[in-house]
């Protein structure tokens, strides 16, 4: 059992035992940031419920160790257009549970409030390049999949086929030298 599992966050408990519990979680490699997010729609319900679903969502995430969102009221502006703004508390346990979330929820803000520093090794960078690489390997395989017409990605693999005939043939050339 980690130390994070241990950790205990519940609605009552008060701010100050709570900052406490983030500090502690934080040495022990945690995060704790701010994320903000909107949404816009035709209605104000409709805007505000899918807030609150997302945050819920967050909250579920594997990695999160506490999350809690404020949903402002949703306001409709000059075009007719509904939108309100939510900010979620996470604390994670760590750094690369931040990039995954980051990169799966888009929030439009991200404020890091624990630690204030951190230092990470060679092989910590590492892991969050590999991270990084892998989440946008799975998003490229869904456009390409599900989103790109038949036709499209027909030139695509032509247009990577003669890539990859060009990265031979430069090392071929290469290899003659």
């Amino acid at each position: 059992m980690s130390f994070f599992n241990k950790l205990k966050f519940k609605e009552e408990e008060d701010e100050d035992k709570l900052n406490d519990l983030f500090k502690e979680a934080c040495k022990s490699g945690a995060v704790l940031a701010k994320f903000h997010f909107d949404a816009h729609g035709k209605n104000a319900e409709g805007v505000t419920n899918s807030l609150v679903q997302f945050v819920g969502r967050l909250s579920k995430e594997n990695g999160v160790i506490y999350c809690k969102g404020e949903v402002d009221e949703a306001l409709q502006g000059d075009d007719k257009v509904w939108s309100s703004n939510a900010e979620v508390s996470i604390l994670v346990e760590g750094f690369h549970v931040l990039i995954y979330l980051c990169f799966n929820y888009a929030p439009w803000g991200i404020e890091i409030e624990k630690p204030e520093k951190q230092e990470f090794t060679a092989n910590d960078l590492q892991g969050f390049l590999l991270d990084v690489s892998k989440i946008s390997q799975d998003y490229s395989k869904y456009i390409f999949e599900q989103v790109i017409s038949d036709e499209k990605r027909e030139e695509l693999l032509m247009a990577m086929d003669k890539r990859a005939e060009l990265g031979k043939k430069m090392r071929d050339e290469a290899e003659k030298e």
